[in-house]
């Protein structure tokens, strides 16, 4: 089995100087769902000039249309972790009302969103489900956090090209 670090390191490495997020978001999909159940992958970037955040998202191997939202959106669970500045993790049991829904996406039973900072400035929010109840356990949400700090400076790093 592979080691937590060197899993997500290799994550790291792939996107290291990445300046796409789309292309950021599709080499997450590809690292995690080999690590843990997976159906979803989001990479919110946040945009400090308009306060939006810019979703790239993946289910199941398909890109799903970008869209933006501002961070009072009261039903995203992003904006929330962002807002917050906080994880947000849920469980929804069968027959419980799941998070957000994208419309033409599968529900999902497990969600993890976690906000992702550059010397305490707000990237943006990684976010990670599963259509598995129970996917993330405290070894998963360990994983995800220290990828969301990877991601987190690689976005910073694209927001400093950016504006040369």
């Amino acid at each position: 089995m592979v080691e937590i670090p060197d899993a997500i390191e290799r994550i790291c490495d792939e996107i290291a100087g990445e300046r796409d997020p789309a292309r950021i978001a599709r080499a997450i999909y590809g690292g995690v769902t080999a690590l843990m159940p997976v159906t979803f992958v989001a990479l919110f970037a946040f945009d400090p000039v308009s306060h939006k955040l810019q979703r790239y998202s993946i289910e199941n191997g398909r890109e799903i249309p970008f869209t933006e939202f501002d961070l009072t959106e009261i039903e995203s669970n992003a904006a929330l972790a962002a807002r917050t500045r906080a994880e947000v993790h849920i469980d929804a049991e069968e027959g419980a009302r799941p998070g957000s829904r994208i419309p033409g996406t599968e529900t999902t039973r497990s969600l993890w969103f976690g906000p992702m900072f550059q010397d305490a400035r707000l990237m943006g929010v990684l976010s990670v489900q599963s259509s598995r109840l129970g996917a993330y356990g405290e070894r998963e949400k360990s994983m995800l956090r220290i990828l969301a700090d990877c991601v987190g400076r690689t976005l910073s790093q694209a927001r400093v090209a950016q504006q040369r």
